[in-house]
Formats: C-alpha cells, sequence, structure tokens
C-alpha cells in the first residue's frame, strides 16, 4: 500500500519530471488567484503554500476507501462530520463500482458485436 509521501512522489511533479509533467498544479492555480487545499507535510490541510500534496482519494480493488482517507478528505478538508463523511465515501465507491461494471459491460458487448464498416 503506497504511503501518503510515496504518493504524493509519485503524482507531484517537479522539474525533473518528464515532459510535459513538470508543472504543478497547485502553483499554476495559485498563480491564478485561486485558493487551493492541500496536504502539508506534517499531515495537516490548509491553503498554505506549503500544503502543496494534493488528497488522494484511492479506492482499492475491494471497493473500500481507507479510513484515514476519509478523515483527511472528507472530513478535515471538506469540513463534513464523520457520518457525512462515512456516507460520501459509501457513494464514492458505489459510483465507483457502478462505473466499472459498465465500462465491462460495453467492452464485452463490443467484443461479442464487434462495429462493421459501413459504405457511405
Amino acid at each position: 500500500m503506497l504511503s501518503n509521501q510515496r504518493i504524493w512522489d509519485k503524482y507531484t511533479p517537479t522539474p525533473n519530471s518528464p515532459r510535459p509533467h513538470r508543472q504543478h498544479l497547485f502553483e499554476m492555480l495559485r498563480a491564478k488567484g485561486w485558493q487551493v487545499l492541500g496536504l502539508q507535510p506534517d499531515g495537516l490541510v490548509s491553503t498554505s503554500p506549503t500544503a502543496d500534496r494534493m488528497l488522494t482519494i484511492a479506492i482499492g480493488h475491494g471497493a473500500f476507501i481507507r479510513t484515514d482517507t476519509t478523515n483527511t478528505s472528507f472530513t478535515a478538508a471538506l469540513g463534513l462530520p464523520s457520518s457525512a463523511a462515512t456516507r460520501l465515501a459509501k457513494t464514492l465507491v458505489i459510483h465507483q463500482a457502478t462505473a466499472a461494471a459498465k465500462i465491462r459491460l460495453t467492452a464485452n458487448n463490443l467484443r461479442c458485436n464487434p462495429p462493421t464498416a459501413r459504405s457511405g
């Protein structure tokens, strides 16, 4: 399982990142006057320039969202009460599982009924 630091290292671009992924989204948005909520190195959520880590909502293979993700992203960042944060996590898991099922169904239908070339 990825730690928050490893997730940040993987998804936060630096000047050494391969092109075109060298610009940091938070810096770009802040330069345009946006207020950006991010995670600081100490794990606190704030709009400070040191809060340069994206909040992650990782949905596991078994369709679950970790409790620390719910606490950090939904309770601390969004200010939701615990019960609302749990409902949001459940709703996102249901949405993700439903979307994945639709994708698989579409892929299976295409495999069984491939599109045919039509003459104009």
